[in-house]
């Protein structure tokens, strides 16, 4: 009796202990037209505004995405229609908060199936508008000038 009592301890520390990632790349062509960024911009901007964009959605069993609410989501479908909506030229100091259930909450909730079990990816950043001439501009500029 004992020996199952350490067992199933251990097994519960070890699913709770458990944790997931979630990464997504996205497309090459978004990066070439759009800024996307934790941090500050290399170039001189003005802002145009800040956008906080909530998904949500629920797992049937802990692992079934019924309505999903992830990084790939979040980027491919909302944030860039809004990047492209406000007329700006990326974001900056991006933050996402993605939540990410444990093992053992996954399986609670495999186990009463008919529950949905929540989930949720939130955004937040700046959108930017470069202003200025950019760097490679000006080099062009000043070559031309002394020919």
């Amino acid at each position: 009796m004992r020996c199952r009592l350490i067992l199933a301890a251990a097994v519960l520390t070890f699913c709770a202990g458990c944790t997931t990632g979630n990464i997504y790349l996205y497309p090459p062509e978004i990066a070439k037209s759009y800024l996307i960024t934790m941090g500050e911009s290399p170039r001189p901007y003005t802002s145009k505004g800040f956008v906080q964009i909530t998904a949500k959605g629920a797992n049937l069993g802990g692992f079934f995405p019924v309505v999903d609410a992830d990084l790939q989501k979040m980027f491919g479908e909302l944030l860039i229609p809004e990047i492209e909506k406000a007329g700006a030229d990326g974001i900056v100091q991006l933050s996402f908060k993605e939540t990410q259930h444990p093992n053992a909450v996954k399986v609670l909730f495999a186990v009463l199936f008919f529950i949905p079990l929540p989930t949720s990816v939130e955004i937040t950043g700046e959108f930017v508008e470069f202003t200025g001439v950019s760097t490679q501009v000006k080099s062009l500029t000043i070559n031309d000038a002394q020919s």
